[in-house]
This record gives C-alpha cells, structure tokens and sequence, in this order.
C-alpha cells in the first residue's frame, strides 16, 4: 500500500512583539499566568515571545487543549511544541478551536520545519513574513477562514515540500514565484476563490507529485508546461474553470497520471489530436485479434473444489538447502517456464510492453493484502500503472477490459467472498454531481453498474473517506469493513452492510495512540478488528494487544480450524518477547499468543528485504504464500537468489509442524532494478491456495509484469488439470488517451502528518501512491 508518513502531534504556537511608542523598541512579553520569556533560557528570547504571541492572537484560552501554555518557563514542554537543538522546529495544532489570526511575529520562528494549523476558525490574511521561514518543510493552513491573497514571498520558502491552503477563502491570482518552490511535492489549493490562469512556471515544480486546483474560479487551460511534470501522480481540477489542452503532446502526458479528476473535455475551440498509436502486437491472419470482449451474464466455468485441509504442499521442495537462482529467459506473453531450482511451472500473464514503455509499464497484483481472485476464481484483477484496473479471465488470463471504477487508492478494491459477480469499493471524494463520492459502492462486473450501499458524508464532513493504510479484505461473508475519514486526527470505525451500522467513532489520538492512517481492519469472522497491534470488539473496545511492532507488512487471515489470525514479518523479536526473527509470525487474535512458522527458532535465516505475505485463501484457509526480495533490493543483484529464502516464493501451513514448501523464485530486483515499489513481488493466493500470483521485473528486465504459479493440486474449471495449457495471446489494454477514461485512485485527503518520533518524520511518504508497503 503506497500509503506511508507518520505524524507528528504538536501545537502551533507563535510570537508576541510589543512595539511601543515611537521609539519602536520590542520589550520582553511577560505572560501573567507563569512565563516570562526574558528568563527562558531552553530556546531564544524572541521564539518564547513568538508562542505567546500565537497563544493570544490565536484565542489560546479557548483552545480545546492548551496544556502547559504559558504555564511555565519551559516552551519545548506545552502541549505540541517540538524543540531541536534549542529552536522551537515544529508546532503542531490542528483541529483544537483556534480562531483569531495569525501574527506576524511567526516570522521569528526561523528553525521552524513544521506548521499545522487545518481544521480551524482562523481568519485574516496569511502573514506575508512566512516567507522568512527558509526550513520549512510542512505549510498546512487548510480548512480555515482564511481570506487575502497567497502572498508571493512564500515562492522564496526553498525548502517547502507540502502546502495546504485548501477549504479558505483565499482570493486573487496564484503568484508566478511559487514557480521557484523546487521541492514541493504536495500542493493543495482547492476549496478557495481564486482566479485567473495557472502560472506556467508551475511547469518548473519538477517534484511535484499531487495537486489540487477544484472548487476554485480560474480561468483557462492547464499549462502547457506541465508536460514537464513528470513525478506527478495526482491532477484535481474538477469544478475549478480549468480545462485541458486538445495537443497530443499534453493529452499523452495527462494519460500517463495516474490519478486524474477532471472534465473530459478539452478546451473550447480544441479537439483532441491523436498521438502517433502506441505499437501493438502483430496478428498473423489467422489470429486477428477481435474487439475487446464486452461483459457476459452468461455461466461462467466453476472452480474444481479444493478439500480443506488439502495438502498444497505436494510435489514441492520442502528443504532447507540452498538451491541458487540460475539464469533464465523471460517466457512470452501466456507462456511457461520452468524454474530450474524448484522445477514449478511460471506463466507470465500480462504483456505491458506491447501497449506502453518506459517507468510506466507497468502490470502487477493490486497487493499481497488484496485478493486477486473472485469467489470462484473465474475474474481476475490486475492493476495496470496509468490505465487502472484490468479485469481479466481467471482461467485463461486473458485480457478482458478495462474496469470502470474509482476506488481511493489502488489496492482498495474487495471480492465478494461469495457472489463472483459483485465486487466492493469507496469513492473517496466527489467526481461529479451523480458520483457524488464518500460512498461504499457495490459493483456489478458482468454488467458494468454501480449501486451506492451507503454514503459517509455526514460521517466525514470535512474530508474524504478510504480504507486505510495496509488495508485488508473485508470480512469473509463480505459483510464488514473497515474506514477512516481522512483527516488529522482522523475517525476510524467499522461499518456492517447488512445491519447499515457503525461501530462506535474512534478520533486518532484522542485517549489512545492510534495513528490517523490506519484503519481497523477486519478479521474474516467479522467479530473482530485490528488496529495497529490492538484487537477490537465489534465496539472498538481493546481486547488485547498483538506481540508486534505495527500492522505493515502483515495479512489477516485464518488458521485451519477457522480462527483469526494475523500472519507478520518481524525483523526483530516482539514487544512482549520471543516471535521474531523470522519471515512468517502468526498471531492468533482470540489469545494473542504468537507462533514462529519460518525464522530463526526454526533454522530459517533472518527475514529478507520487502517480505510480503498473503493469506486470503478462503476456500481452504490455513495456508499462507510469502515472496521475500532479499539483497537484491540493496543492488546486490550478483548475489540474488543464491541463499535460502532469499528471493523466493514459499507456500506455508500454518498448523502447528505444518510444511514450509519453497515454490520458486520470482526474480523480481524490485528497488535493486528501474521500478522500486512498483516491481516488489507482492505475491496472492488464490482463493483455493491452489495458485499464487506476483508481479516480477524479470531479472531487472525493462518492464513489471504479472505472472502465475499454478501448483500442483490446482485443478483449473471444471475440475480439468491443465497445469499448462497452451494460451494464445490476446490483445493487451490499450493506454491510447484518446480511448482510456479518466481514471483516479488517490484520495484527495489532507496529508498524514508526521509521527511523534523523529525517526517517523523522516520518513519519505513512500508513493502515494502510498503504496510503499
């Protein structure tokens, strides 16, 4: 789940100067209830003033918390004010009733990286001295009254990397000099009353990664400069007067964002020229290649049914030797391979390179966490990058089309557990009046519609709607799932779909440690939830806490006997002790207890980089796949594959003594190749266990694309074995522009913050595409 930054909780505080009489000398502010700034000795005179002057322009005594404010003479401990190295760095307040304005003096706070104030009354205009803040890194104001114009000087804030003026009442044009902001990523502006036309040198914002223009009064087109943006992932312009360029050269730019909100059509006047067609792949004339088949409501092949407690493990290496990784071709489109280590049979599915080259070629697995599959195995969803979701057969893999859905990222898209015809998703924020957004969408694939099951907009008034970071399925009678409203703090609960209930409202922070990222997850029985390392009843009550550190990298499932579980790597031994080192831990959710399955009590090597696990195989739960990418990763890709574990598949039985069985190796070099994240294994079970999909670079190849093991206990429909089939390739879905809808998967939610840890701040906001997991 690209999905990754923590947050920081800290208030905003700021200075208060008296300037008195004409001499205009400043004189120590001295704060009747216990602080006096002239004998604060922890940070300089001139910030302890800059506090107490945020504290009374901003209303302090009515804050919703103001613990330690001008209580003492030690600024670095009130409530929400971080200090390093004798400088107030960041300040932190959001939602907490401040109203007022905001001072001046804020410009003295010059160490300061972080300022959050969303979710506020403020009003006035934005002091034009921030722009002396020169190490600023976080600007957040959103979702206050904040009026005036954005003042130029912010172009000078070198360091800036995230600013949110969403949801004010700012007014004038955008200045040209927030052109100069080269380390800006995040850029949030919707929700105001500007106007006029999108400076060109926004075209200079090479780093930027997402931004939001909706709800606004601009004029004109996009630049055309922004074909020079080539990190951005994420384009909202709904609603905002803007339109697009009809030139093919931006019209092939757009289609390659992976995240778009926007009017289909292009500016006035303009018609959308066709780019030079994307190559496809040559049909001899006794395989011309039909149109892309349409949906069918006709019976689909069913699933040979697996017994429980099947051994999947048959006919695989259940060694501990070494077997190194050899070389080996690529096999073509729909064609098979043998690995030479463990002798299994590898089809690649997917041909990306016919359709689109470069970083974007790109076809993989939605996520480890995310079942592939449908019900009975018939469909399967791959996530193609800049073109969507790809529904395909389940059988034979073929291509089938592309699927029309919006959900908030990626890998929030849910199989029903039961009807292979329905799948779930949420529509995060508003597209257009008749997809309105914050709704739990229920989604017809043989025939293409949408039926709303229930809309959160009275829940998450004053943000969008999502699953989570390292979001699970639903429960297993697709009942249940998990939210937060994506705000900070944000509002995590559960919703059951038959019942059209909540569980109680948890707030991120308030009288718990809960990050605003997560939501709880949950279980399979539908009786619990995850959050973080908590176990939670149907009313968000804390039952007991898991023996880990956090919720990345794990997968919810079952044990064989149909208790929950959650199955975790654990780079070092658990809190409570023991259960770690290893690549597979399970916890089971109804005691807490904690069992190693593969690691180092069990003479399995420490756990290699970017292992993911995948235990979603409801038809005959127990059995757990796991792909590890190893020194790969860290470059070293001489060294890939030669040592046990390293990357590799596993299947693994989870009963007490069960197997561990060594499937095959995925050759995927992930961050030691072109594609990072995009090319991490990220392996699936099927629903019988009887398959296990990955998306794979090849050795470091040019492309990512999806491949399948069919093990073998796997019977294919209708109970026929057809362990390999000769496929004939098919067309593969076009990334042509001028064919594909307007797809999105990106929230436009605020920001996460930072954690309260310096370690967590520092950490990059790995995709958002969050998907960093």
């Amino acid at each position: 789940m690209f999905k990754q930054l923590q947050s920081f909780k800290f208030l905003l505080l700021i200075p208060l100067l008296f300037v008195l009489g004409a001499s205009a000398q400043v004189t120590p502010v001295q704060a009747q209830s216990g602080t006096n700034c002239a004998s604060v000795s922890e940070i300089p005179t001139a910030e302890c003033e800059a506090l107490v002057a945020f504290y009374t322009s901003t209303n302090g005594p009515s804050w919703t918390e103001n613990g330690g404010w001008l209580s003492n003479n030690n600024p670095c401990s009130w409530e929400g004010v971080d200090c390093d190295e004798e400088r107030v760095s960041r300040l932190f307040q959001a939602e907490n009733g401040l109203s007022g304005t905001l001072p001046a003096e804020l410009s003295d706070l010059t160490a300061l990286t972080w300022l959050q104030l969303n979710n506020n009354q403020i009003g006035g205009a934005i002091p034009s001295g921030l722009a002396n803040l020169d190490q600023m890194i976080w600007l957040r104001l959103e979702d206050n009254a904040l009026t005036g114009g954005i003042p130029a000087g912010l172009g000078s804030m070198t360091a800036l990397e995230y600013l949110y003026l969403g949801g004010n009442r700012l007014s004038g044009t955008l200045p040209a000099e927030l052109g100069s902001l080269s380390q800006m990523k995040k850029l949030y502006l919707d929700g105001n009353q500007l106007s006029g036309q999108i400076p060109a040198e926004f075209g200079n914002l090479s780093q930027l990664q997402a931004v939001i223009f909706s709800q606004n009064n601009f004029s004109g087109s996009l630049p055309s400069s922004f074909t020079n943006l080539s990190n951005l992932t994420y384009l909202h312009y709904l609603q905002s007067g803007l339109c697009t360029p009809g030139d093919s050269a931006f019209q092939t730019w757009l289609a390659g964002v992976d995240g778009v909100y926007g009017p289909e059509e292009t500016c006035a006047g303009e018609q959308p020229s066709n780019p030079t067609p994307t190559p496809q792949p040559e049909a001899t004339p006794a395989n011309t290649p039909n149109p892309l088949p349409t949906p069918t409501v006709e019976p689909l092949p069913t699933l040979a049914p697996v017994a429980g407690g099947t051994n999947l493990c048959q006919g695989l290496v259940v060694d501990q030797e070494n077997r190194p990784m050899q070389p080996l071709a690529k096999p073509g489109y729909l064609q098979t391979v043998v690995d030479p280590a463990f002798g299994t049979t590898i089809r690649r599915i997917s041909d990306v390179e016919a359709t689109v080259t470069g970083e974007r070629a790109v076809i993989k697995p939605m996520y480890n966490t995310i079942q592939a599959w449908n019900a009975d195995e018939s469909y399967l969803i791959l996530y193609q990058r800049s073109a969507g979701h790809l529904l395909h057969d389940g059988f034979t893999y073929e291509f089938i089309r592309n699927l029309d859905i919006f959900p908030a990222d990626l890998e929030e898209v849910f199989w029903d557990f039961n009807d292979p015809d329905i799948l779930y998703y949420v529509e995060p924020y508003r597209r257009s009046d008749e997809e309105p957004g914050k709704r739990l969408i229920r989604y017809s694939v043989s025939n293409d519609s949408k039926t709303s099951l229930r809309s959160f907009d009275n829940v998450c008034t004053s943000s969008g709607i999502e699953s989570g970071n390292d979001v699970q399925m639903m429960s297993w009678d697709s009942d249940t799932i998990g939210l937060r409203c994506s705000s900070e703090p944000a509002q995590l609960f559960g919703y059951k779909i038959s019942t059209d209930t909540l569980t109680p409202i948890l707030t991120s922070g308030v009288g718990n440690n809960y990050a605003p990222w997560y939501a709880p997850q949950p279980a399979p029985s539908g009786d619990l939830y995850v959050l973080d390392n908590a176990v939670l009843d149907t009313n968000m009550n804390v039952l007991r806490t898991l023996n880990f550190e956090g919720p990345e990298h794990s997968v919810i499932g079952q044990f064989r006997d149909g208790t929950d579980g959650v199955f975790a790597v654990a780079f070092a031994e658990g809190p409570q002790g023991g259960c770690g080192a290893g690549s597979l831990i399970a916890h089971d959710l109804t005691d807490g207890s904690c069992r190693t399955l593969v690691g180092q009590e069990n003479g399995y090597p420490y756990p290699p980089s970017d292992t993911h696990m995948s235990a979603l195989s409801h038809l005959n739960p127990g059995w757990i796949a796991v792909s590890g990418v190893g020194v790969a990763n860290w470059g070293q890709t001489e060294n890939a594959g030669q040592e046990l574990l390293d990357n590799e598949l596993l299947l693994v039985d989870s009963a007490p003594g069960g197997d561990v069985c060594r499937v095959g190796h995925h050759r995927s070099f992930a961050d030691g190749g072109s594609f990072g994240y995009w090319s991490e294994p990220h392996v699936v079970i099927s629903p019988s266990g009887t398959r296990l999909l990955f998306g794979s670079d090849w050795e470091g190849g040019s492309s990512v694309d999806s491949y399948v093991i069919e093990l073998p206990s796997y019977q294919g429909p209708d109970g026929i074995n057809q362990p390999n089939p000769t496929a004939t390739p098919i067309p593969q879905p076009t990334t042509d522009p001028t064919t594909l809808p307007v797809k999105t998967f990106l929230p436009v939610a605020t920001e996460q913050s930072a954690g309260s840890r310096a370690a967590d701040w520092a950490a990059n906001w790995l995709t958002w595409l969050g998907w960093a997991d």
